[in-house]
């Protein structure tokens, strides 16, 4: 027996008068443009030596998902594979028919499965089956799993790989490739892939129809900004743009028509279309809506009495006579029937996802007052299949503007819908989704009200109420996502009392509650949270030594690592990655497709513990290598591995600096800002807070190299963001902001902008004053280093006098710092003691400055023997200073400490001429 694998082309019918046709991925209307990349990846992954490999490739909805995997599906077969689309119902006949055991290739194969959320469970045994083949399949054997989203950690393909039993989870798990992430085309010339997709598509039409295509207008830096913002770079969206353009005969404002006018306009579309051709002798209302039915119960056959029962119900409540019934099915099989097998006339929807989900919510939310009463016959007619469609529309237009319907039109069946389906709907809800988050908290709302209080549904009680703080997260109510995860904690607390096997949902839910601890600014909660995590996925490695509770327990002390970073607890964050990084490493030699992302991640924490705790050299060492694995996942998945590598050049930016590699540290800084740029250009929201750290972090590095008209357009983008998102969520960015603040400070110029550069210095130190008093732990040092460098600021626009009892205030904190921590702050007190010291030269007391500069050489031989890298910039900065007061005051210099350091140079500079 063959596997049921089909290629999607040919036979399907092109009209020019329907959109949906022409955005079918296998209509051929236009070429693929800027996926160069993502094929070449796929190429590989489908031609490496391994027998069998399997991926997730997830993405927006119109992204183009399915036409890079028909294209790829094409190529392969044209040498010689067996490569396409295994439908669900086929796959499941498949796999479930007596010689599927038995089946061998016939040569190489690639099955793409679309939809896969709604196919995990019969997934997990397919994957399981070919990873385990013994003695192997004597030909490659690739299957690719599409979906809107992916997770390895949650939704259904964490419950795909959660499914895997422990004797085979090694074997799926070392065949899994990393979860592709398909963003928008052309990620190296986003915008000349916008034009060529809109030309491409204007091409196409004119094709099809012998008529010039209209031209397009200047496409200068404005309208191409404006192109992009309007359609999400989506090419979907794009080649709407280009087929309006080309329908009305004018693309002077193609770069003006947003997502939500471009679908109305293919809508309209498409109800022209079927108004033409409707039969007199049809209501064409009844046949739209009979259409828009069709859209989210999927394609049926025109023989089905329970299809025709359905569309005679919604006639009835538009207040049309039983009769029109039959008159509207002869309707709807001219506008939307095509012959199956056997000569049986099959009603289909409209041939593309976003237009056919946006057909279905305008036709059927035209008419409010029947809107809930249809919704819930069409539920009713087949619960799973319709759900699912009336999800994944939710989520695709959810926020997209001329689709208000969608934010709760779901809500209006909730109330009346059987408590046990609403708990298989829950499944279907992605945990993490914010398009769909509105309809999260509705649908998990309800449940909490309808689930019966009996002990039997406690379990799915507790489960509901972490669904719903998740959905509250994404929705971005902090605080009440908050609350309801205490509440599921507890449940789930009294549950594993009751029944350990829900100890590890209770893992599962303190992990969320820790998330929501650290956003509300509160770390030393959330670190509590993941030490309860961790102590239990500890204890359950001990009863089952497996490699998913390996994996969960080194997630478990990365994330604890990443939240005693931000409560300040540094040893216990180098100890807690320590743990981590023993388990990924092992993790990621078995398994390296899987796990390197985590053991990336976890090396990066490792990375700022040890660098909080002054030990600058072994974080350097382990950010290096954390970032070489994010670059090798980038290359290959830009989309979803971008982000993490910019976070880790932002470190080693940092680290390099301080070592003294300024043009290291700087290309460092530049190629992190670089990536965050265009990451926002795509997802404004939700890359502004690692673009305003991206920019913070460049102003630094520039001011070490000097560079400070540059760094003071970095510093105030920076600022500028940050104090957008201060508006929302003040405790979480107030550090962030305060930092920017005060390099915005350092770097204007004080001449032509001394009230900018002092009032964002005060500002700063107002900010962490605040800070330090609610937590001195944490905020101390930084505390005591916007003070620092608020005296400097003072000093430089001419209040040194009063700039002095603030320098003495952060050299006192830095020396208290250094009494409880010996040999983590001596090189900021050396900092201090020199801006302390130029302060007082600003202020005439000569005699202070030079004594402050002697103290700061003095001081300064801890850190040159601890790490010299480190020391040698500010020991050159220190001691010109100090040479040249004392010339300045024919003042004879300290020769002990000058032959010193003389001798400590003069070893460094022979041990490096011996390596």
């Amino acid at each position: 027996m063959e596997a049921p694998i089909f290629l999607i082309d040919g036979g399907r019918e092109i009209n020019i008068e329907r959109p949906g046709s022409l955005l079918h991925p296998s209509s051929g209307f236009t070429e693929m443009v800027g996926r160069s990349f993502e094929m070449e990846s796929l190429y590989r992954f489908c031609t490496s030596n391994d027998h069998f490999g399997w991926l997730a490739m997830f993405g927006n909805g119109g992204v183009g998902k399915t036409r890079l995997s028909l294209e790829l599906a094409r190529k392969l077969s044209q040498k010689g594979w067996l490569a396409g689309f295994v439908p669900g119902d086929a796959l499941d006949n498949w796999f479930y028919s007596p010689s599927f055991k038995s089946w061998s290739p016939s040569a190489n194969t690639l099955m793409i499965i679309d939809n896969a959320a709604r196919k995990s469970e019969i997934l997990t045994k397919l994957l399981v089956h070919f990873a385990t083949q013994n003695p192997p399949f004597k030909f490659r054997v690739r299957v690719i799993l599409i979906e809107r989203r992916a997770a390895v950690e949650a939704g259904w393909l964490g419950e795909l790989l959660s499914g895997v039993e422990e004797e085979h989870w090694h074997s799926v798990h070392r065949s899994m490739d990393v979860p592709l992430r398909l963003g928008f085309p052309g990620r190296d010339n986003p915008e000349g892939t916008m034009v060529s997709i809109v030309k491409a598509a204007m091409g196409g039409w004119s094709k099809l129809t012998g008529k010039q295509p209209p031209e397009l207008p200047q496409m200068n830096r404005e309208a191409l900004s404006s192109l992009r913002l309007n359609t999400d770079l989506n090419p979907v969206f794009l080649q709407l743009a280009a087929l309006k353009a080309c329908e009305s005969g004018s693309a002077t404002n193609i770069t003006d028509w947003p997502k939500g006018q471009l679908l109305h306009w293919a809508v309209n579309r498409e109800r022209t279309f079927i108004r033409a051709h409707c039969p007199k002798s049809s209501d064409s209302i009844l046949v739209e809506r009979a259409a828009a039915i069709i859209a989210f119960t999927g394609a049926r056959a025109a023989a089905d009495n329970n299809f025709s029962e359905l569309i005679k119900k919604d006639a009835l409540l538009m207040g049309a006579s039983e009769n029109s019934v039959e008159n509207t099915l002869a309707g709807l099989s001219l506008v939307a029937g095509k012959t199956g097998e056997g000569g049986r006339t099959i009603f289909v929807p409209i041939a593309h996802d976003l237009v056919n989900g946006a057909f279905g919510v305008i036709v059927l939310g035209e008419y409010r007052d029947v809107m809930e009463k249809t919704l819930s016959a069409t539920i009713n007619f087949d619960p799973e299949p319709v759900w699912l469609s009336l999800i994944r529309t939710t989520g695709d237009l959810s926020g997209v503007d001329g689709f208000a319907t969608v934010k709760d039109w779901l809500d209006l069946v909730l109330a009346e819908r059987p408590v046990d389906e609403l708990i298989r709907v829950s499944r279907y809800t992605s945990m993490k989704n914010s398009n769909l988050a509105a309809f999260g908290v509705a649908l998990h709302e309800t449940m909490v009200i309808k689930l019966p209080q009996s002990p039997s549904y406690a379990p799915v009680r507790a489960d509901t109420m972490n669904r719903l703080s998740v959905a509250n997260f994404e929705l971005g109510a902090i605080n009440a996502a908050l609350e309801i995860a205490k509440r599921a904690v507890e449940a789930y607390e009294k549950l594993a009392q009751e029944n350990p096997a829900y100890r590890a949902r209770l893992a599962n839910c303190l992990n969320n509650m820790a998330a929501f601890y650290a956003i509300s600014g509160k770390p030393i909660d959330a670190a509590r949270a993941e030490t309860r995590v961790v102590e239990i996925r500890r204890e359950l490695l001990k009863g089952e030594d497996s490699g998913q509770m390996r994996a969960e327990l080194a997630g478990a002390w990365t994330n604890l690592a990443a939240s005693f970073i931000r409560a300040g607890y540094y040893e216990r964050a180098m100890e807690a990655s320590a743990n981590g990084l023993d388990l990924w490493e092992k993790l990621a030699r078995s398994s390296p497709q899987a796990f390197i992302p985590g053991f990336a991640q976890c090396l990066l924490n490792s990375s700022i513990a040890h660098f909080r705790l002054g030990r600058l050299d072994e974080a350097t060492r382990l950010c290096d290598r954390a970032t070489g694995f994010f670059r090798d996942l980038a290359e290959r998945n830009p989309d979803a591995f971008d982000s993490e590598l910019g976070a880790a050049l932002s470190n080693m930016a940092g680290y390099l600096g301080l070592a003294g590699k300024r043009q290291k540290s700087l290309a460092a800084a530049e190629e992190a800002a670089n990536i965050y740029e265009r990451l926002s250009l795509r997802n404004p929201e939700t890359f502004a807070e690692d673009l305003a750290l991206s920019q913070n972090n460049l102003a630094a590095e520039l001011i070490r190299s000097g560079q400070l008209q540059r760094a003071e357009k970095a510093a105030r983008k920076s600022v500028e963001i940050y104090a957008k998102l201060m508006s929302g969520m003040r405790m979480r960015f107030a550090s962030p902001y305060a930092v920017a603040l005060s390099n915005l400070a350092i770097a204007s110029n004080k001449r032509i902008s001394p009230d900018q550069a002092l009032s964002s210095a005060q500002k700063s130190a107002e900010i962490h004053e605040q800070l330090a008093s609610v937590r001195p732990d944490g905020y101390a040092d930084r505390n005591a280093a916007v003070k620092i460098s608020l005296a400097r600021v003072m000093s430089d626009v001419g209040m040194a006098q009063k700039a002095l009892p603030i320098a003495a205030a952060a050299i006192a904190a830095y020396e208290k710092l250094v009494q409880e921590k010996p040999g983590l702050f001596e090189l900021d007190l050396a900092c201090a003691l020199g801006q302390a010291a130029e302060a007082h030269r600003a202020a005439g007391e000569i005699d202070d400055a030079r004594n402050h500069y002697r103290r700061a050489l003095d001081l300064l031989k801890i850190p040159m023997e601890k790490n010299p890298e480190c020391a040698i910039p500010v020991l050159a900065t220190l001691a010109s200073a100090y040479m040249k007061i004392c010339k300045d005051t024919a003042t004879a210099p300290a020769t002990d400490i000058l032959l010193y350091y003389e001798k400590v140079l003069s070893f460094l500079l022979k041990a490096q001429k011996g390596k």
